[in-house]
């Protein structure tokens, strides 16, 4: 339980550097769990170095620090497929989900999970010269969803 409030403690530094903490530290991935557990993802450990273990990416740690699961509540219908002939599966909206609250006992204290939360909302990128652009994390793309990106570009005369 401690190390997981340090995760959730650490985001101030950001997920790459969480990542590169829990690789250091040797800290083993679920899935590698479940295969020692169950021998579920064969195919991913077995014939792989030590290493494949501690695989850490910063998409599992961003999918981690979002997880409410950590502070004892259920999220279901958040996903469905497109038809029953498809098993391409689509993103619902939070207005569709369903939040259950207390199912289990938490991991995580909740005023540091929303802590993070607001973090992760109001986290911008610096450029390099330390300045932060007024609307990076704001402006957001109509088509995809992504964010504004602010890049200057230097013309060598």
């Amino acid at each position: 339980m401690r190390m997981w409030c340090q995760l959730f403690l650490y985001h101030i530094n950001g997920s790459a550097k969480i990542t590169k903490v829990l690789r250091e530290e040797k800290v083993p991935t679920a899935s590698w769990l479940n295969f020692t557990r169950y021998g579920t993802f064969a195919h991913i450990f077995e014939g792989k170095p030590e290493s494949k273990r501690y695989e850490w990416t910063i998409a599992h740690v961003k999918a981690i620090l979002k997880s409410e699961v950590y502070i004892g509540n259920s999220v279901h219908n958040m996903q469905s497929t497109v038809s029953f002939k498809s098993k391409k599966k689509v993103r619902k909206p939070e207005s569709e989900w369903f939040r259950v609250e207390n199912t289990h006992e938490p991991i995580i204290d909740k005023e540091v999970f929303y802590r993070v939360q607001e973090q992760i909302k109001s986290r911008r990128r610096q450029t390099k010269e330390k300045a932060t652009p007024i609307f990076a994390g704001l402006v957001k793309c109509a088509d995809c969803g992504w964010s504004m990106r602010f890049v200057m570009w230097y013309k060598k005369s």
